[in-house]
């Protein structure tokens, strides 16, 4: 006679634990996993506060048509735009850090000409 949990784990093999949604390294730096719904949902919540934070306005209104709309954009054509850049190991998901505000929301065409330059933000509109 077959092991009866053999049987079961064959039939039924146990569920792998979930993902965690966000990944903390020793330096602090918070990677958001956006294969989660977790992780997409939690980066989509970060994103909205980011644009409330910045008085729902664009944080670098470089180009032409976002300063004719004086930056301001709905909420679902924002884009999250990274502080430090995403390469080189340097990716950091947190909104704010030790109380003083990081990252910012751009609007796709300021994002799009900003590229992967670093950039101050306008500071008008970004705490």
């Amino acid at each position: 006679m077959s092991d009866p949990t053999y049987m079961q784990n064959y039939l039924h093999p146990p569920k792998k634990p979930p993902k965690p949604m966000v990944k903390v390294f020793p330096d602090g730096r918070e990677i958001l996993d956006l294969k989660t719904t977790a992780g997409a949902t939690e980066y989509q919540r970060r994103k909205l506060e980011m644009w409330e934070r910045q008085g729902r306005r664009c944080a670098l209104q470089i180009t032409d048509i976002c300063k004719q709309r004086q930056g301001r954009w709905p909420k679902n054509e924002t884009q999250f735009d990274h502080q430090n850049g995403r390469g080189a190991g340097k990716q950091d998901d947190r909104i704010e850090v030790n109380g003083v505000p990081q990252n910012a929301t751009l609007c796709g065409w300021c994002n799009t000409a900003k590229g992967s330059r670093r950039m101050a933000y306008n500071l008008a509109f970004v705490p």
